[in-house]
């Protein structure tokens, strides 16, 4: 197929594994944990959301951003920030949709605050406005 079609691809998907080991394996995303318990306990105190973030595995998407913000601009402090924001919005975001995943799922307490979950219920909900 590449020599039929005469592709020449510069670039490999390595897919999400390597990006996550990637992401945890920098200084700022060693952080992300920390400051994604500390950022929710903080809006949970605050009474900002009632989200409690349980799946630790999912927090590698915040130290992907941290660590890519990082990479990009080579500014720790920015990295920082960039994490915090994300994970403050994936928090409020959650509590936001939340009574939209207990009239679809049936699941009363249950949230779901993955990143990847969240920007498509955004597209979904944008969707349904256009059409």
């Amino acid at each position: 197929m590449v020599e039929r079609f005469g592709l020449n691809l510069t670039t490999i998907d390595v897919g999400w594994p390597a990006a996550a080991a990637i992401s945890y394996g920098t200084l700022l995303g060693s952080l992300a944990i920390p400051i994604g318990i500390g950022i929710n306990l903080l809006l949970l105190f605050l009474g900002l959301t009632k989200t409690l973030m349980v799946d630790m595995w999912n927090f590698w998407h915040a130290a992907f951003v941290a660590s890519l913000v990082y990479a990009v601009t080579q500014d720790f402090t920015l990295g920082l920030y960039a994490t915090a924001t994300y994970l403050v919005m994936i928090y409020l975001l959650a509590h936001l949709i939340a009574p939209a995943i207990k009239k679809i799922l049936w699941v009363p307490k249950h949230y779901i605050l993955t990143r990847y979950f969240s920007t498509w219920v955004l597209s979904c909900y944008s969707f349904k406005l256009v059409i």
